[in-house]
């Protein structure tokens, strides 16, 4: 199994290849943007330590940096990666090239993780009836579009199996950057001020997301109504991680809502 060494804070190098924190969208077969901090590769490099050779499912591939790392680290019998950008990423698709693993990685471009048909459709492809035991979703951020790769993709997972939602919280640190821009440009005044005013407006004319975190108390309660289906839930900072009860659930039919309260009086002061 390959190792990870950390070269510097933000730098690491696995097998022949760095990857390198941040969000640039230009990755090198032998050098990956890694779209992670710090804290959270030493989380991603825990799991893989603990899924040698298992079955995965990645949602969203950006840059290929995670895609990249993940197979590198846990070697799967087989990763399925989805992007919902239609282009290819050059720089991943020349690794799994050049290290002959085309049969085993297998990033699927143009897949909308909000669409349900498209999104069973390659895991039928890929994995038939094989069961699935560890997702990544890295995807959206957004709770429709989560809740409805969640409903294809968790019947899949074996007993035991790890669903993790990356970045539940994303709602609350994009708001807290869009009012912080919004102050500085208000302060500036002039031109400035009247666009994001104008866009403001806009903003608040329109009806609220669903943030992500909705989809986290709902899982605890289904954990709590029916332990069969999700045995486990944990919330952290960075992910919410679901792990897969023993009962019988059929991928075309599941609805999460099915298993849960969803009168909210109960949850109000």
């Amino acid at each position: 199994m390959s190792q990870l060494v950390q070269l510097t804070e933000n730098r690491w190098h696995v097998d022949g290849v760095e990857f390198v924190y941040g969000y640039s969208d230009e990755s090198a077969v032998d050098c990956f943007s890694l779209q992670k901090p710090p804290e959270l590769v030493d989380k991603l490099v825990e799991l893989c330590n603990s899924h040698h050779g298992d079955t995965i499912v990645e949602l969203g591939i950006a840059a290929g940096g995670s895609t990249a790392l993940i197979a590198l680290m846990t070697q799967p019998r087989k990763l399925v990666a989805c992007e919902l950008a239609p282009t290819p990423v050059a720089a991943l698709a020349e690794l799994i090239q050049r290290r002959n693993l085309g049969d085993v990685v297998r990033p699927h471009y143009g897949i909308d993780q909000a669409d349900k048909d498209a999104l069973a459709k390659v895991l039928d492809d890929e994995f038939g009836n094989e069961s699935i035991e560890l997702v990544i979703d890295d995807a959206s951020h957004v709770y429709d579009a989560t809740l409805a790769s969640f409903e294809v993709i968790f019947p899949r997972l074996g007993e035991g199996g790890l669903f993790i939602i990356e970045d539940w919280a994303a709602d609350h640190w994009r708001r807290k950057t869009m009012v912080a821009a919004i102050q500085d440009g208000l302060a500036k005044g002039g031109d400035t001020a009247q666009r994001l005013e104008a866009t403001l407006a806009d903003l608040l004319g329109k009806p609220p997301l669903t943030p992500l975190h909705r989809l986290a108390a709902e899982l605890i309660q289904v954990a709590r109504n029916r332990s069969d289906v999700v045995s486990n839930v944990s919330v952290d900072r960075h992910w919410i991680t679901i792990s897969r009860g023993p009962a019988a659930l059929q991928s075309h039919d599941f609805r999460l809502s099915d298993h849960h309260e969803t009168d909210w009086t109960w949850a109000l002061p």
